[in-house]
């Protein structure tokens, strides 16, 4: 049943986002084949409209994005569809789950597209420039292997994933409390949720005035670059190679900390559905 639920979120996710991710990409290559020809003086009105319209259909992916997180949240759980869900032979946990998961699957594939719209907006004048072979001159300066290259990327996606992840459901549990009230509940949950926010802030802090205390004093990287055109970069690194375990390591803590706050704001969304259900 849980797998039923997870299709049917997903599909859902889906039939919005799709068309949308698909009208992003196209924009963003008829713009990078159109952006190096164009004369803007005599160009006319098409190449900046195009741009524009690929700026406000990024802008709506991102809306949607939080829009239908807390819509599917609060119309299949705590509105009148909620009594229809919470029919069904699942668990509280599992309706929540499947909802995180659609909607942790969409964020994330909607960074990754607007990511490469932007390679394919802007791939023709990065390498028309020459900035790649920058980009490359400085990976060979930094001393860093590929396979610590390929350990920050690697740890860089973990952090995202923990990060949507622990924002979808600090929105989950905001709405949660928010609908404990017997009135207002959309302005409760509101304040909920800047409250949570607030908390998260000053642990936050404590948490990075503590992680501060460990680096060691050396750790940090001195670094000039000198360019005279483009194409050309002369980079002096000393330790750079050395800080690749602390900025993996650091990214790794960081993301295991959000999956404990995860699991945590996880469960106290579920006793509330459990055990202080107030539905409309």
């Amino acid at each position: 049943m849980f797998g039923k639920l997870c299709k049917l979120e997903l599909r859902y996710m889906m039939r919005n986002f799709l068309p949308l991710w698909g009208v992003a990409l196209a924009l963003a290559l008829v713009n990078g084949l159109l952006l190096p020809a164009t004369d803007w003086e005599d160009s006319g009105l098409l190449p900046g409209l195009l741009l524009l319209v690929l700026v406000c259909v990024m802008i709506a992916m991102a809306v949607l994005c939080v829009v239908l997180i807390v819509q599917r949240f609060y119309h299949g759980l705590l509105k009148n569809e909620g009594y229809l869900m919470f029919t069904l032979p699942v668990k509280a946990g599992s309706l929540i789950l499947s909802k995180g998961l659609a909607a942790l699957v969409a964020m994330v594939g909607s960074a990754l597209v607007g990511a490469l719209a932007f390679l394919l907006l802007m791939g023709e004048v990065l390498l028309g420039s020459g900035i790649t072979g920058v980009f490359y001159d400085l990976y060979l300066a930094s001393g860093i292997s590929a396979g610590a290259w390929a350990a920050i990327l690697a740890s860089g996606f973990l952090y995202l994933l923990a990060s949507v992840a622990f924002g979808i459901q600090t929105i989950y549990l905001a709405q949660a409390m928010g609908h404990m009230a017997s009135s207002h509940r959309v302005g409760v949950s509101v304040l909920a949720y800047i409250g949570l926010s607030m908390v998260l802030s000053i642990l936050s802090d404590l948490a990075s005035s503590v992680l501060t205390a460990f680096i060691p004093d050396d750790f940090l990287v001195e670094a000039t670059v000198e360019v005279e055109t483009l194409a050309e970069a002369v980079i002096e690194v000393e330790t750079l190679a050395e800080a690749v375990p602390l900025l993996t390591g650091g990214m790794l803590v960081d993301a295991a900390l959000q999956i404990v706050g995860t699991v945590i704001f996880f469960l106290l969304t579920r006793y509330i559905l459990d055990t202080r259900l107030n539905l409309e």
